[in-house]
């Protein structure tokens, strides 16, 4: 009986702890309402700032002149 009280105690225990946890800074759902995926193969430095210039935001893992694709 008294292992039977130890372990409940220790479940409650952990249950507390985790439902006591920090909840984390900012927002945890990224909504992107109203925003559209562009790939682009940029073919000259111009091509790129012309995107910066109409606030394209880089979401691919580099951004470069021909070769693969880069979305934005």
């Amino acid at each position: 009986m008294r292992q039977w009280i130890s372990l409940f105690v220790l479940i409650a225990a952990a249950v507390f702890a985790l439902g006591a946890a920090p909840a984390p800074d900012g927002p945890t759902d990224l909504r992107l309402d109203n925003h559209r995926l562009v790939r682009a193969w940029p073919q000259s430095a111009d091509q790129i700032e012309k995107l910066h210039d109409l606030g394209a935001m880089l979401l691919s893992d580099h951004e470069g002149i021909g070769g693969a694709p880069v979305d934005y």
